[in-house]
């Protein structure tokens, strides 16, 4: 099943997988609500994360619902991203050995001060750039997934109200569930219903 062996590909953003799976499980599951298809793409969602200490840090956080999970994993992958730039942090090489570590003093380079307090403030302002990004894009994503949720209710919907029944001539009900004929207390009548479509 496509749904199940999806994974999220190089160039895709964890929204775009978020709706490449939730349109996945719409047709894999047709007969779902919206609540169990945004649980079931939750689930798949975090079980397609490839990197076990990003998806620890997902499944950490809690999320119950896909986008919830779409804004966790978009903070901690753009944190992950800025702390494992070069500029931020160091190699084992740069450090030196495990002892030198815990000293409070790094290094005697008069230049190691600098490029330390410049790994601060790239660090700095990657935070800064992560906030503005859940501040702008979360709610966007939010947006996305509760516009898809209302789409797929209103075909129903509408079908529902294309109904016609044969005895009153009425709409969005069948003759069996027709409240203005009085021999409907006893249940579904005889079989002589029709259904008659509204188009």
């Amino acid at each position: 099943m496509a749904f199940r062996s999806r994974r999220e590909l190089v160039t895709e953003s964890w929204s775009a997988h978020a709706e490449a799976l939730l349109s996945l499980a719409e047709k894999a599951y047709p007969s779902l609500d919206g609540t169990a298809i945004d649980a079931l793409v939750n689930v798949q969602l975090l079980q397609s994360i490839e990197d076990p200490q990003l998806q620890y840090l997902v499944r950490r956080a809690m999320p119950t619902t896909v986008a919830e999970s779409v804004r966790e994993l978009t903070v901690q992958q753009t944190l992950q991203s800025s702390l494992r730039r070069p500029s931020a942090v160091a190699s084992a090489e740069e450090w030196g050995s495990p002892a030198s570590i815990m000293d409070p003093v790094v290094s005697s380079e008069p230049g190691a001060l600098t490029e330390i307090e410049s790994r601060l403030d790239n660090i700095e302002q990657s935070i800064r750039q992560l906030r503005q990004l859940v501040i702008s894009n979360g709610t966007e994503n939010v947006m996305a997934v509760n516009a898809r949720r209302r789409m797929r209710n209103e075909p129903r919907e509408r079908l529902r109200r294309r109904l016609q029944c044969w005895k009153c001539q009425g709409y969005g009900h069948l003759a069996r569930r027709c409240p203005s004929y009085s021999g409907n207390a006893g249940g579904p009548s005889t079989g002589t219903e029709r259904m008659a479509w509204n188009n």
